[in-house]
């Protein structure tokens, strides 16, 4: 909506970076302030490290204000004994994105996530057992109530690019020459959606 203050969560994957560029080429047109956001969730080192530091120079080069966190999924799971890994990670990353969404602020919070990201969800699903609510899929707009959170704690979550495929995604990186990271840990067919990614479609 022309006039929008958005909050673009950079993992620095293809994704997220063709998101953040997209958005940028919106600004003028839809009057929107951007600002970006990262969480380092203490799971890959040195390389998600490198991430961090990738986000920060792409905010800076385009003139956007940047928030980082780093935390440890990893602790957070032994302190509590219990949880997926993924899933913690994901209740963290929204949690913060509330924290800075409602100290900036800022109306929405943009996520990444393609009509690839899209099947893969109705997949999963579907496989694990699901209602019509499930079977819906990834919803392009959704308010998002962060664990632990109150009710006025809502963040509106967007995602724009949730009919673009990855193919088109990468047509478009490359096709201006923008740079991005690869998180290795996606192409370990261990996890379930990379699983389904990888093998099954």
């Amino acid at each position: 909506t022309p006039g929008d203050r958005v909050l673009a969560a950079v993992s620095g994957g293809p994704d997220s970076v063709a998101l953040l560029h997209w958005l940028c080429d919106l600004r003028g047109e839809f009057q929107l302030h951007l600002e970006v956001a990262h969480l380092q969730h203490g799971i890959r080192g040195e390389e998600a490290r490198q991430d961090a530091r990738f986000v920060t120079a792409l905010a800076d080069k385009l003139g956007l204000p940047f928030h980082l966190k780093e935390v440890s999924v990893p602790e957070i799971r032994a302190a509590l004994g219990k949880g997926n890994l993924e899933a913690l990670a994901r209740q963290e990353r929204y949690r913060f994105f509330a924290e800075v969404a409602r100290s900036r602020g800022l109306h929405k919070v943009a996520t990444a996530h393609t009509l690839d990201d899209q099947a893969e969800t109705v997949l999963m699903w579907f496989l694990r057992g699901a209602g019509m609510k499930g079977l819906g899929g990834v919803a392009p707009r959704l308010d998002v109530c962060p664990p632990g959170g109150a009710s006025d704690d809502k963040i509106t979550v967007i995602r724009p690019l949730l009919e673009i495929s990855k193919v088109e995604l990468l047509h478009y990186l490359d096709g201006n020459q923008i740079s991005y990271r690869i998180d290795r840990s996606n192409l370990d067919p261990a996890y379930l959606r990379n699983w389904l990614r990888l093998e099954l479609l």
